[in-house]
């Protein structure tokens, strides 16, 4: 019999640890060399009394991203599966449809075929259309949707896509129903989406799936239909991606698939004054491991570099995080000026924000830093017309490159600003987003303070930020350091 089971884990409370060890027990019905909490227990127990006697090389554990998975591999059986979800849907295409190279420009290809014209020939405004046209798409695909007016507007209020669809939603029709066929090549997204449409039956007996508040619509059907025996785990009050797609009620959804969560609240991580202060914000009812209370301390911005260079021996004990990447920016450029050498985390996909930025540069065509700045300020002024999402995303990259300006007068120096901080340098302070700062921690975590002010259009989107606060506050192992950004 098919079973499901969820775990609800709060920060810091060892689900990846609780999730292996389960594993480990199903296998060899015996558990860690050491003694688990009560919780634990139970979970490792549920676990192993639900699902049968199986080999390491019936499970398959999914994530979210590659270091996830670059952990989980060190850590699990080696006959045991691991994968982020492009892989997972990548190694099924392959046992049904051999080999499929990754072509990130299938889409333009296949939207050529549509049109009969190539993109490169259309004037830049038409062009620009039908890359938006790609963008709708992509995301139709993640949300398991097929092109409409209401479709459209849906993807278009949760990603913050700029612009609306194009009005030839035949084209965008045809697109898709030539995209679900395997042709030899698959986008990104086509690696899981084709995969969906090809399962016939489970792969594996049991699926593993961490930070399943994060799951999409597309992700999750992923896993029902790929594994028999289904184990999530993640927290709600951590669902913070929804602009990447993420079902802002994935965790509810699950809840009504599964039998009642199994709670994992114990915080390894954090002081308990930190925890306390954490179920302030989100009835999350976490409990601190750690006795001892760490007062949390104030410093204004002009006073950080000093601290740091001061108090702290090892650079990679730090984590500064903020709500928006412009701010690190400003922060890193006044870090760098003061001695102190820092980096900025970024996606590791094609979307970095590197590229978003330079492309960004490329397409105002400014020639001079005068002409990109003007343009910059005015895409920033007027953000707030296109609504939260879009608005949110439109003001920060135009901030982004008003910060980047700072001590510059060409374009080529303001990138080279934007290089240095975006280089990972051996002992550098790392600057974070809270989006990525999810499954972080730090000895010290550096929070830019007061948080920036955001006006979301719906109560989805009010609680996401309030979920972001809750992770910004639950990342320290020791010290929580509120910095005023001024």
């Amino acid at each position: 019999m098919t079973t499901r089971t969820l775990i609800e884990a709060g920060p810091g409370s060892g689900k990846t640890t609780t999730l292996i060890h389960s594993h480990n027990y199903v296998l060899s019905g015996q558990l860690p060399g050491y003694q688990p909490t009560p919780e634990q227990y139970i979970i490792m127990e549920t676990i192993r009394q639900r699902i049968p006697k199986i080999h390491a090389a019936q499970a398959v554990f999914a994530c979210m991203t590659d270091a996830g998975k670059q952990d989980l591999i060190s850590k699990i059986p080696s006959d045991t599966k691991c994968f982020t979800y492009n892989g997972l849907g990548a190694s099924l295409l392959q046992r049904r449809h051999r080999f499929q190279k990754l072509d990130h420009k299938r889409g333009e290809k296949l939207l050529e075929a549509v049109l009969g014209e190539r993109l490169e020939d259309m004037e830049w405004k038409r062009r620009r259309v039908y890359y938006t046209a790609l963008r709708y798409v992509k995301h139709l695909k993640e949300e398991l949707l097929t092109p409409s007016e209401a479709s459209f507007d849906f993807v278009q209020a949760k990603y913050g896509i700029e612009a609306p669809p194009p009005e030839d939603t035949g084209a965008m029709q045809q697109l898709m129903e030539r995209m679900m066929i395997v042709d030899g090549s698959v986008e990104w997204i086509d690696q899981y989406w084709l995969a969906v449409q090809s399962i016939q039956s489970p792969t594996y007996t049991v699926g593993y799936v961490d930070e399943c508040q994060d799951l999409s619509p597309l992700k999750l059907l992923l896993m029902l239909k790929s594994c028999e025996h289904l184990i999530f785990c993640g927290d709600p009050y951590q669902a913070i991606n929804g602009f990447a797609g993420a079902d802002y009620r994935a965790f509810d959804r699950l809840s009504s698939m599964c039998p009642p969560a199994l709670p994992l609240k114990t915080c390894f991580r954090c002081p308990p004054n930190h925890v306390e202060h954490a179920n302030t914000i989100r009835p999350a009812r976490i409990v601190a491991k750690k006795t001892v209370e760490v007062p949390d301390i104030s410093l204004q911005i002009n006073d950080l570099g000093a601290y740091i260079t001061e108090n702290v021996g090892n650079p990679k004990e730090n984590l500064l995080i903020a709500r928006l990447n412009n701010i690190l920016l400003r922060v890193g450029i006044k870090l760098m000026k003061q001695g102190v050498a820092c980096h900025l985390l970024q996606r590791t996909n094609d979307r970095s924000l590197e590229v978003v930025l330079t492309d960004y540069i490329k397409q105002t065509r400014a020639t001079t830093l005068s002409q990109l700045l003007s343009i910059a300020t005015a895409d920033s002024d007027n953000a707030s017309k296109l609504g939260f999402q879009a608005g949110s995303f439109v003001k920060e990259r135009s901030d982004c490159i008003i910060e980047l300006s700072e001590g510059c007068r060409t374009i080529p120096q303001l990138l080279n600003n934007l290089y240095s901080l975006t280089k990972d340098a051996p002992g550098s302070v790392a600057l974070s987003t809270i989006h990525k700062s999810k499954g972080l921690e730090a000895e010290r975590v550096y929070i830019l303070y007061p948080p920036v002010q955001l006006q979301p259009d719906n109560q989805e989107q009010v609680e996401q930020e309030i979920n972001l606060e809750f992770v910004s506050e639950t990342r320290s192992k020791h010290q929580k350091i509120y910095v005023s950004a001024g």
